[in-house]
């Protein structure tokens, strides 16, 4: 367990000191983190514990003129809930139910039974009864199951901010490239586990879906994690692809194609504007990719593109193609 990532090392710390409501000198807990074969300095167990301490319930106190350290507010006790939170309990189950071909997913609906296990009976009897009065549906989820190998090590990577060397099969190009990456963030997005940050390849931030990585090692070389550049990130992206050329996305719709737009798809859009003609003008800053093709030609001769060209001619040779399987 010598090599086991930071963030593991301090719950295990977490742990420890949750367990023994007798407290830890700095000294003891060297020695019990020792003897699970978890060999680190005491400089390093010194700015686990400032970590845990600014993050957690743990605190200082002396005994026989030593300092102790502890954590009696780790595990929950005696929960009351409101009608709310019992609400908001079966809301959360409901979700995880959509996610549990993922790991988390399940883990997450197991926490929250336990959870609801700690309230009074006749709460958890409530619970039970939103069972068959609330459904969440979530459209699209279709979980994935990526190499728990490739999401340890990139937990790790982000935890110590270092580079990533990494093999990827890129979805749109139906090539394997190799890339210096900088991973920032881990994110469940339709179900699937992505990592965001930036790509070296490419000068820029992606996302790239786990399951899609087919080799990774950790590097020495470290990063800079820039502030707001999820918000930023989120943006530009439009679905599940991206694509490499980054393009004003300018379309409008007519009919019932905009009244569609207006109700489903405005969540996509950086602008909606109406044009005056009972229309509805769609626009974004995005990046180009044969999703946004599919998605242009789903609303037929209720969509025009006014941006980019580059679109236009790309939505040209589809429908020329598909003219030919019906003539």
């Amino acid at each position: 367990m010598a090599d086991i990532p930071q963030v593991e090392r301090q719950l295990f710390i977490l742990s420890l000191l949750s367990d023994n409501k007798r407290g830890f000198t700095l000294d003891e807990l060297m020695s019990s983190l020792k003897r699970e074969g978890i060999d680190i300095s005491r400089k390093t167990l010194e700015r686990d514990l400032d970590y845990i301490t600014d993050v957690f319930y743990v605190y200082e106190d002396t005994r026989e003129g030593k300092t102790i350290y502890l954590s009696n507010k780790y595990s929950l006790k005696n929960i009351s809930f409101s009608v709310a939170d019992m609400i908001a309990l079966q809301f959360g189950r409901e979700v995880m139910r959509s996610y549990n071909g993922l790991e988390v997913g399940a883990n997450a609906e197991k926490l929250l039974d336990k959870l609801i296990s700690q309230g009074p009976s006749i709460n958890r009897q409530y619970i039970e009864t939103l069972t068959g009065m609330m459904k969440v549906s979530i459209a699209d989820i279709t979980p994935d199951r990526p190499d728990a190998d490739f999401l340890n090590l990139l937990r790790e990577s982000i935890a110590d901010r270092k580079q990533v060397y990494l093999s990827y099969y890129a979805f749109n190009t139906d090539e394997m490239t190799n890339r210096q990456f900088d991973p920032y963030l881990l994110e469940v997005y339709d179900g699937c586990w992505h990592v965001v940050g930036f790509c070296h390849l490419r000068g820029q931030i992606r996302d790239f879906r786990v399951s899609r990585i087919k080799a990774m090692e950790m590097t020495k070389t470290a990063f800079h994690k820039p502030e707001n550049f999820y918000d930023e990130y989120k943006q530009s992206r439009f679905d599940k692809l991206t694509g490499e050329v980054a393009i004003r996305l300018k379309v409008r719709f007519t009919g019932q194609a905009a009244r569609y737009v207006r109700e489903y798809e405005s969540g996509k859009a950086a602008r909606l504007s109406e044009d005056g003609n009972g229309g509805l003008v769609f626009e974004k800053d995005t990046s180009l990719s044969p999703e946004i093709v599919r998605w242009v030609l789903n609303y037929g001769s209720g969509a025009e593109v006014l941006e980019p060209a580059k679109l236009k001619d790309m939505l040209k040779d589809e429908i020329a193609r598909m003219a030919t399987m019906y003539p």
